[in-house]
């Protein structure tokens, strides 16, 4: 989803979720020193959730039976905790340990090398500015380059037959049965 781990942390159900329109709705977010508050840039954002996000927060939901997604006992742990819980899944998974926020760039930076758009990303991201999000558009170069033929006119066909042929040049007809004859234009020199 490309949260941030206090936006993920301060998810609750009735709220935030809506698993039958596949989307979720940040409204909050939850930090060691003030525990829940407004989002970073004081912003709800809603976003749209993938088949898998979908699927994976329902089988949250029949583990999760209170307020919210994601509950723990300790609160000021939760960030830690989220970190704890990554690296389990990657030395199960046999990969190098990673932090929480990786996993919010790797977000956006596959959301840009599979043609999104920035500003959807920025939205996505809940950025407050673009310049944020453009740290991850040098990962989109070549994908603009089949866009570009959108704007250009289209091509002529191909001539068949061999070279053009032009009319020749002299008086034009001024009745119907008088017409002139067209010929091969011979190769001009130069």
């Amino acid at each position: 989803t490309g949260l941030r781990v206090g936006e993920m942390l301060a998810l609750r159900w009735r709220e935030d979720i809506d698993l039958e329109r596949g989307r979720l709705r940040v409204q909050q977010s939850h930090n060691r020193k003030h525990g829940i508050s407004t989002t970073k840039n004081d912003k709800c954002r809603e976003i749209p959730l993938t088949w898998d996000a979908s699927q994976a927060l329902a089988l949250q939901r029949t583990r999760a039976l209170g307020e919210l997604v994601f509950p723990m006992l300790d609160v000021k742990s939760k960030d830690t905790m989220a970190n704890h819980w990554i690296g389990q899944v990657c030395a199960h998974a046999g990969l190098r340990r990673i932090h929480n926020h990786v996993l919010r760039h790797t977000f956006a930076s596959h959301a840009i090398m599979r043609g999104v758009p920035i500003r959807q990303v920025q939205e996505w991201l809940g950025h407050g500015s673009i310049v944020e999000t453009m740290r991850y558009a040098h990962l989109a170069e070549g994908h603009g380059d089949e866009l570009i033929k959108l704007l250009a006119p289209p091509q002529p066909a191909p001539q068949r037959g061999g070279p053009a042929r032009k009319r020749a040049a002299g008086p034009q007809p001024t009745s119907s049965t008088q017409h002139t004859a067209i010929t091969e234009t011979p190769p001009q020199p130069g």
